[in-house]
């Protein structure tokens, strides 16, 4: 399993591993800071995430967002951008995440991977989105300031799990989101199938990591894992 990336090694620099990452990847220790107060924060809102609503006058009462193990746990309002700014990758690396995703109660249920960031609070801001949702499409969004710098371009694909059609009995729905970036392209994964392939130099991919959640949903993130690929 990768680890968060902390001081430099090679091209990234990975941080040791504790003994509670064996299975899974633990919530960033690091001193608490919140662009957005949150519902719950008193409950363990997790130490060292950022949180910024695509609306500035978004309702902080209407997201909650916790550690919850395995992982953390997000029910959102507004959409929001969840991240660390002293978790970044750069050079060659994988970034996977498994989640779980509650009833989308008719909505959308998007939600993803962000990766690339880069001054995340400011208005120039730049990042990338590697979304999934509901209808099962995907999307590769570059993002210029709070909003994507053009309409996302959905596309269907079978490797989307899609929570209509989970088995009897279930309550969630589960899917591996992954992003291969070498020096010459990028690879998008769902559930172990490439989705998309991207020349790198399309996309901004060195920066802060974290996750892109949607209007609506109710998410459970089991980890974070970032490798070395160089």
């Amino acid at each position: 399993m990768g680890n968060l990336l902390g001081p430099t090694r090679g091209t990234q620099t990975l941080l040791p591993r504790s003994p509670a990452m064996r299975l899974l990847v633990v919530p960033l220790l690091l001193p608490v800071l919140s662009a957005l107060p949150l519902r719950g924060q008193d409950a363990g809102t997790p130490a060292g995430w950022l949180v910024r609503a695509d609306a500035p006058d978004a309702d902080a009462a209407e997201v909650f967002f916790v550690d919850m193990p395995p992982g953390w746990h997000v029910t959102t309002g507004p959409a929001v951008l969840l991240w660390s700014p002293d978790s970044t990758a750069t050079g060659e690396f994988r970034f996977e995440t498994e989640t779980f995703l509650f009833d989308p109660e008719g909505g959308q249920g998007e939600f993803g991977i962000m990766l690339g960031g880069r001054g995340l609070q400011e208005p120039d801001a730049l990042c990338t989105y590697f979304l999934i949702r509901e209808g099962g499409e995907f999307a590769v969004v570059p993002v210029r300031g709070r909003v994507a710098a053009s309409p996302p371009e959905w596309t269907s694909h079978p490797a989307v799990a899609r929570f209509a059609d989970r088995p009897d009995g279930d309550v969630t729905v589960r899917n591996v989101l992954a992003v291969e970036v070498s020096q010459g392209d990028v690879r998008f994964l769902v559930n172990g199938r490439e989705v998309a392939r991207r020349p790198r130099t399309d996309l901004a991919l060195d920066g802060a990591f974290g996750l892109r959640v949607g209007r609506g949903v109710n998410l459970h993130v089991t980890r974070l894992d970032i490798r070395d690929r160089g």
